[in-house]
Protein backbone atom coordinates (compact mmCIF):
# COMPACT_ATOMS: atom_id res chain seq x y z
CA UNK A 1 0.00 0.00 0.00
CA UNK A 2 2.90 2.96 0.68
CA UNK A 3 3.99 2.29 -2.71
CA UNK A 4 0.81 2.31 -4.33
CA UNK A 5 1.22 4.42 -7.66
CA UNK A 6 -2.01 6.27 -6.96
CA UNK A 7 0.05 8.43 -4.45
CA UNK A 8 3.43 8.31 -5.53
CA UNK A 9 3.59 11.58 -7.20
CA UNK A 10 5.18 14.07 -4.17
CA UNK A 11 2.46 16.60 -3.11
CA UNK A 12 -0.12 15.97 -6.08
CA UNK A 13 -2.97 13.35 -7.22
CA UNK A 14 -3.75 10.89 -4.53
CA UNK A 15 -0.87 12.52 -1.71
CA UNK A 16 -2.62 15.88 -2.19
CA UNK A 17 -6.51 14.41 -2.10
CA UNK A 18 -4.76 12.24 1.48
CA UNK A 19 -3.73 15.57 2.36
CA UNK A 20 -7.14 16.91 2.11
CA UNK A 21 -8.82 14.05 3.78
CA UNK A 22 -6.82 13.90 6.50
CA UNK A 23 -6.31 17.25 7.29
CA UNK A 24 -10.34 17.78 6.91
CA UNK A 25 -10.98 15.05 9.33
CA UNK A 26 -8.55 16.41 11.97
CA UNK A 27 -10.37 19.80 11.70
CA UNK A 28 -13.56 18.18 11.82
CA UNK A 29 -13.25 15.74 14.61
CA UNK A 30 -11.70 18.87 16.53
CA UNK A 31 -14.64 21.16 16.30
CA UNK A 32 -17.02 18.05 16.83
CA UNK A 33 -15.52 17.29 20.06
CA UNK A 34 -15.69 20.99 21.37
CA UNK A 35 -19.45 21.45 20.26
CA UNK A 36 -21.94 21.59 22.71
CA UNK A 37 -23.13 17.86 24.29
CA UNK A 38 -20.09 16.33 22.90
CA UNK A 39 -18.46 15.48 25.36
CA UNK A 40 -21.42 14.53 26.82
CA UNK A 41 -22.03 12.51 24.58
CA UNK A 42 -18.44 10.63 23.57
CA UNK A 43 -16.71 10.94 26.68
CA UNK A 44 -13.32 12.83 25.32
CA UNK A 45 -12.50 16.01 25.78
CA UNK A 46 -11.44 18.28 22.44
CA UNK A 47 -7.84 17.84 21.06
CA UNK A 48 -7.98 14.00 22.12
CA UNK A 49 -8.14 13.31 18.52
CA UNK A 50 -7.43 14.65 15.70
CA UNK A 51 -5.10 13.14 13.39
CA UNK A 52 -3.09 9.53 13.44
CA UNK A 53 -0.42 8.22 11.33
CA UNK A 54 -2.22 5.13 11.27
CA UNK A 55 -5.36 7.23 9.98
CA UNK A 56 -3.29 7.83 6.41
CA UNK A 57 -3.85 4.72 5.32
CA UNK A 58 -7.43 4.31 5.89
CA UNK A 59 -8.23 7.56 3.84
CA UNK A 60 -5.67 6.22 1.20
CA UNK A 61 -8.30 2.87 0.98
CA UNK A 62 -11.34 5.14 0.32
CA UNK A 63 -9.30 7.35 -1.97
CA UNK A 64 -8.90 4.68 -4.32
CA UNK A 65 -12.46 3.39 -4.55
CA UNK A 66 -14.52 7.14 -4.15
CA UNK A 67 -13.96 10.59 -4.38
CA UNK A 68 -12.39 12.55 -1.38
CA UNK A 69 -15.82 14.18 0.10
CA UNK A 70 -16.80 10.58 -0.16
CA UNK A 71 -13.59 8.87 1.32
CA UNK A 72 -13.94 11.79 4.62
CA UNK A 73 -17.99 11.25 4.95
CA UNK A 74 -17.26 7.51 5.37
CA UNK A 75 -14.24 7.52 7.25
CA UNK A 76 -15.93 9.96 9.66
CA UNK A 77 -18.76 6.81 9.57
CA UNK A 78 -15.89 4.74 10.14
CA UNK A 79 -14.69 6.14 13.12
CA UNK A 80 -17.65 6.81 15.31
CA UNK A 81 -20.22 4.12 14.30
CA UNK A 82 -17.20 1.72 13.85
CA UNK A 83 -15.56 2.94 16.99
CA UNK A 84 -12.16 3.06 14.88
CA UNK A 85 -12.03 6.78 16.71
CA UNK A 86 -11.44 4.67 20.41
CA UNK A 87 -8.22 3.22 18.98
CA UNK A 88 -6.68 6.68 17.90
CA UNK A 89 -8.11 9.02 21.07
CA UNK A 90 -4.63 9.88 23.61
CA UNK A 91 -4.88 8.16 26.70
CA UNK A 92 -7.62 5.57 25.76
CA UNK A 93 -7.04 1.97 26.45
CA UNK A 94 -9.09 0.66 23.89
CA UNK A 95 -5.83 -0.38 21.69
CA UNK A 96 -4.34 -1.87 24.57
CA UNK A 97 -7.43 -3.67 25.19
CA UNK A 98 -7.49 -4.65 21.29
CA UNK A 99 -4.37 -5.41 21.14
CA UNK A 100 -4.64 -8.12 24.28
CA UNK A 101 -7.97 -9.82 23.00
CA UNK A 102 -5.30 -10.29 19.93
CA UNK A 103 -3.08 -12.07 22.06
CA UNK A 104 -5.39 -14.20 23.67
CA UNK A 105 -6.73 -15.21 20.49
CA UNK A 106 -3.30 -16.47 19.50
CA UNK A 107 -2.54 -17.79 22.41
CA UNK A 108 -5.68 -19.74 22.28
CA UNK A 109 -5.67 -20.71 19.04
CA UNK A 110 -2.19 -21.25 17.76
CA UNK A 111 -0.37 -22.14 20.54
CA UNK A 112 2.90 -22.81 18.67
CA UNK A 113 2.45 -19.75 17.19
CA UNK A 114 2.66 -17.76 20.33
CA UNK A 115 5.55 -19.80 21.58
CA UNK A 116 7.39 -18.97 18.75
CA UNK A 117 6.55 -15.21 19.15
CA UNK A 118 7.86 -15.76 22.63
CA UNK A 119 10.97 -17.10 21.87
CA UNK A 120 12.33 -15.07 18.60
CA UNK A 121 13.77 -11.49 18.61
CA UNK A 122 12.59 -9.33 15.29
CA UNK A 123 15.91 -8.31 13.57
CA UNK A 124 15.30 -4.61 14.68
CA UNK A 125 14.98 -5.29 18.20
CA UNK A 126 18.56 -6.90 17.91
CA UNK A 127 20.77 -3.51 17.19
CA UNK A 128 18.69 -1.56 20.15
CA UNK A 129 21.18 -0.43 22.49
CA UNK A 130 18.27 -0.85 24.94
CA UNK A 131 17.06 -4.18 24.88
CA UNK A 132 17.81 -6.42 27.90
CA UNK A 133 15.66 -9.28 27.26
CA UNK A 134 16.14 -12.51 26.05
CA UNK A 135 12.86 -13.77 25.82
CA UNK A 136 11.22 -12.59 22.71
CA UNK A 137 8.44 -10.05 21.96
CA UNK A 138 4.54 -10.06 21.97
CA UNK A 139 2.56 -9.71 19.21
CA UNK A 140 1.85 -5.84 20.12
CA UNK A 141 5.24 -5.30 18.36
CA UNK A 142 3.24 -6.28 14.64
CA UNK A 143 -0.35 -5.91 15.25
CA UNK A 144 -0.89 -2.44 17.07
CA UNK A 145 -0.29 -1.06 12.85
CA UNK A 146 -2.66 -4.04 11.95
CA UNK A 147 -5.32 -2.70 13.61
CA UNK A 148 -4.86 1.20 13.47
CA UNK A 149 -4.73 0.24 9.52
CA UNK A 150 -7.28 -2.26 9.40
CA UNK A 151 -4.57 -4.32 7.92
CA UNK A 152 -3.66 -1.65 4.79
CA UNK A 153 -0.30 -1.21 5.88
CA UNK A 154 1.35 -4.50 5.71
CA UNK A 155 -0.75 -6.74 3.60
CA UNK A 156 -1.53 -7.01 0.07
CA UNK A 157 -4.75 -4.77 -1.30
CA UNK A 158 -7.02 -7.71 -1.91
CA UNK A 159 -6.81 -8.81 1.56
CA UNK A 160 -7.40 -5.61 2.83
CA UNK A 161 -10.08 -5.21 0.84
CA UNK A 162 -11.68 -8.37 2.00
CA UNK A 163 -10.97 -7.38 5.72
CA UNK A 164 -12.61 -4.20 5.02
CA UNK A 165 -15.68 -5.72 3.61
CA UNK A 166 -16.45 -7.63 6.76
CA UNK A 167 -15.39 -5.06 8.60
CA UNK A 168 -18.38 -3.21 6.90
CA UNK A 169 -20.66 -5.85 7.72
CA UNK A 170 -19.80 -7.13 11.14
CA UNK A 171 -17.97 -4.67 12.90
CA UNK A 172 -14.35 -4.53 14.16
CA UNK A 173 -14.55 -7.37 16.83
CA UNK A 174 -15.47 -10.05 14.69
CA UNK A 175 -12.70 -8.96 12.29
CA UNK A 176 -10.35 -10.12 15.53
CA UNK A 177 -12.45 -13.01 16.48
CA UNK A 178 -12.71 -14.52 12.78
CA UNK A 179 -8.93 -13.35 11.91
CA UNK A 180 -7.18 -16.52 13.46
Amino acid sequence: MPKNEFFSERGRGGQALLFNVAHAYASYDHEVVKAEGVERRWGVKAGQVGYSQGMNFLCAILLLHMRQEHAFWVLVQMMRRYRLRDLYLSRSPQLAVELFKLDRLILSCTPSLHQHFSVCLPSWELVSADLEQEQGFDVTTFTSEWLLTLFAYSFPLNFTYRVWDVFFIKGFTYILQEWL
